[in-house]
């Protein structure tokens, strides 16, 4: 038998996503800390399961029409039974609207960006709100501490990890093999970086199919941990980097830019609509917008960009951390005012009076 919970908020992710898993962690550490109970649980339960876990549900899962029908489910059948419940969604593009059902618009959606309650609504489905995605300053802040560490661990891999005249620069990515993340445009990227500043090194943290798809770039270390690797570590890896680079071209949101600011790297990225709402860093123009059926129930809005344009836009920022240029003073300035204004602590209490949890 569950045990009966009081005022317990479940949140619920799935272990396939490792972002939405971190930002499920972040909303009920940001939930304990108003002084509520809080627990994640990374597989699906069934709707009178929940009942006896706790009393209000947040489920954090892409807002996808095909794979995320069973979470969907569970998000109507807890309102219908009278049970708090809002579905925190993300999504990179149109929804199918051949597979949105009538049922799906009994649904209390938050979106995590403007860019994603706007797609949603597109799809006829109602949004009760918008949060933002948020960032652990403390966990941030620990990163950093541990940082020298892992850049010995990258010197000892051959790559350059302290940035000066005349020394090295690394530029880090955290990325899956998703084809909307643009490892192949990254593969671009950094062969025409290599032709004009070899000093120029990218570090890439993605799963075993990435590291196939850039290929043997002698400038490019992939480490195919994604998934692996502790919260701490991959924050350590994005803190030793001098430049973190985004290379997608589709987001809901994208947190790892939001994590880049937090720790003071200079963010380079394409122009997404989501990464307009808050990004500091230096954005690449897209040329064009396509829609693609990847996979699941979502039309990816691919942002075209030319991979020319994001190498030039990736040296300018190179060279102006390389040199100490008082514009990248300026960008951890500007940054870190951003990541305050998304401590978790700060953005995701925001769900206790969505689910209208006594405070």
């Amino acid at each position: 038998m569950l045990p009966v919970a009081g005022s317990r908020v479940a949140v619920f992710a799935s272990h396939r996503a490792v972002s939405l898993l971190t930002v499920a962690s972040h909303i009920a550490r940001a939930i304990e800390g108003e002084g509520r109970e809080a627990a994640v649980y990374r597989r699906y339960v069934a709707p009178a399961d929940v009942q006896r876990l706790a009393s209000a549900a947040v489920i954090v899962m892409p807002a996808d029409p095909i794979f995320a029908v069973p979470w969907m489910l569970l998000a109507r059948d807890l309102s219908v039974s009278g049970m708090p419940a809002v579905y925190y969604a993300t999504v990179e593009g149109e929804l199918d609207r051949t597979h949105v059902a009538r049922w799906m618009a009994s649904i209390r959606f938050v979106a995590n960006s403007e860019y994603t309650a706007s797609k949603l609504r597109e799809a006829g489905l109602p949004v009760c709100g918008v949060v933002h995605h948020g960032v652990d300053l403390e966990e941030t802040e620990r990163a950093r501490r541990v940082a020298k560490h892992v850049i010995a661990r990258l010197e000892r891999l051959g790559i350059p990890a302290s940035a000066g005249t005349g020394d090295g620069v690394v530029a880090v990515t955290v990325a899956s093999s998703h084809p909307r993340k643009g490892l192949d445009r990254l593969a671009r990227v950094a062969q025409l970086v290599s032709q004009r500043e070899p000093r120029v090194r990218f570090l890439v943290i993605t799963d075993s199919d990435g590291e196939s798809a850039l290929g043997n770039l002698p400038n490019v270390t992939a480490l195919p941990v994604m998934g692996e690797l502790q919260r701490e570590e991959v924050l350590a890896l994005i803190a030793a980097g001098h430049v973190y680079v985004q290379p997608s071209l589709a987001e809901g949101f994208c947190l790892p830019v939001l994590e880049a600011h937090a720790l003071g790297v200079p963010a380079v990225h394409a122009d997404l609509p989501p990464l307009r709402e808050y990004s500091a860093g230096w954005r690449v123009p897209v040329r064009g917008v396509t829609l693609a059926k990847i996979d699941g129930g979502i039309l990816y809005e691919l942002h075209e960009y030319d991979a020319g344009e994001f190498a030039e836009v990736l040296l300018q920022v190179a060279d102006l951390v390389r040199r100490g240029d008082s514009a990248v003073d300026d960008y951890r300035e500007r940054a870190f005012k951003v990541a305050q204004e998304h401590d978790i602590r700060r953005v995701y209490p925001a769900f206790l009076d969505m689910l209208e949890t006594p405070r």
